[in-house]
């Protein structure tokens, strides 16, 4: 069962990935390889995200996130925020 939490981390993700899917002018609902190809992507998805959540990942214990599907990419950016505590 999804948590409140969960359900908000997700919208959050949800919403940065809108925003850079406007930027590369590509729709909100393409696969993420089309939103977030590269490691430039993946440097603005995750300063996108510590600044809508008012988080600050630990560069030492960054791993780059499972775009595998949207779920996957809620779920790894979850790990990476439990893991910190």
């Amino acid at each position: 069962m999804e948590t409140l939490i969960d359900a908000d981390l997700a919208q959050v993700v949800d919403e940065v990935l809108q925003t850079l899917a406007s930027a590369k002018r590509v729709s909100p609902d393409a696969p993420l390889e089309q939103i977030v190809f590269d490691s430039l992507d993946q440097m603005r998805l995750l300063v996108a995200i510590e600044d809508r959540l008012q988080f600050v990942f630990d560069d030492a214990a960054l791993q780059p996130f499972c775009l595998d599907s949207r779920e996957a990419l809620v779920n790894s950016v979850a790990a990476m925020m439990n893991q910190q505590g």
